[in-house]
């Protein structure tokens, strides 16, 4: 009998060793992912200043502006092809994130802590 409570231990131990390795898995993923939105959020940001410049020297004269065929062309550019990137900085790494945490990963229930 004693021996099978140690047994029961070892393999409770074991199991909780599985779990603090998930626990650092997911602390690193975190810190990779906060690092990511960091990059990401200064790109948007740079983007943003940059946008924001073109249209106040746009509005400060339209007409004269947009007049200009490569000032009209670079509007249109900006948003087409260019506004692709900006949506893709808006919407990238969080489905990456919580995919790879549900796919790599094995949490304990509710029931475990009961």
């Amino acid at each position: 009998m004693i021996g099978s409570s140690h047994q029961e231990f070892y393999t409770a131990l074991v199991h909780m060793e599985k779990l603090l390795k998930t626990e650092q898995h997911i602390v690193k993923s975190l810190n990779d992912y906060l690092d990511n939105e960091e990059k990401r959020l200064s790109s948007l940001r740079q983007l943003a200043y940059h946008y924001n410049k073109l249209n106040m020297i746009a509005n400060q004269d339209v007409q004269t502006y947009l007049s200009n065929p490569v000032n009209a062309y670079l509007l249109v550019k900006r948003l087409t092809t260019d506004w692709n990137l900006v949506e893709y900085l808006i919407d990238s790494d969080r489905k990456d994130l919580i995919h790879l945490l549900n796919e790599n990963e094995t949490f304990p229930s509710a029931e475990d802590l009961s």
